[in-house]
């Protein structure tokens, strides 16, 4: 099993297959930073991931820290991943998070860890807004 790289890692609101052409994919409301009236607050997003140099299969899931800590906010559902055999191929994967509970606000990282390895990750801040 060759661990993957990747390619691209998005955070948004949401992905959608391009209609008629299911080799395009359209990000709507690509996210680096959010703001909230009070917290702790619930968010909803999706992390588009386009993994490549990878082989066979593993699991994959995704965590959010705030920066400097340990401890994460949020630990995702185990995702299975099928690289198959060719490690030049690209694979795209979208992972949905439903309700990642923020604390306060700050920076923060969401990382995409697969088979227990973090391979990437993006800042977001988070503001309270005055």
């Amino acid at each position: 099993m060759l661990e993957p790289k990747v390619r691209q890692m998005i955070v948004c609101e949401d992905v959608r297959t391009r209609k008629g052409s299911p080799a395009k994919f359209d990000v709507f409301g690509l996210m680096s930073k959010v703001i909230f009236k009070s917290f702790p607050n619930t968010l909803s997003f999706a992390v588009f991931l386009n993994l490549t140099d990878g082989r066979g299969s593993g699991q994959g899931r995704i965590v959010v820290r705030k920066a400097m800590e340990e401890n994460p906010v949020y630990v995702g559902d185990l995702h299975p991943f099928d690289l198959g055999t060719d490690p030049l191929l690209l694979h795209p994967f979208l992972i949905r998070v439903f309700s990642c509970r923020l604390p306060g606000p700050g920076l923060f990282s969401i990382e995409f860890e697969y088979n227990g390895v973090v391979l990437e990750s993006c800042s977001l801040r988070v503001e309270e807004s005055t």
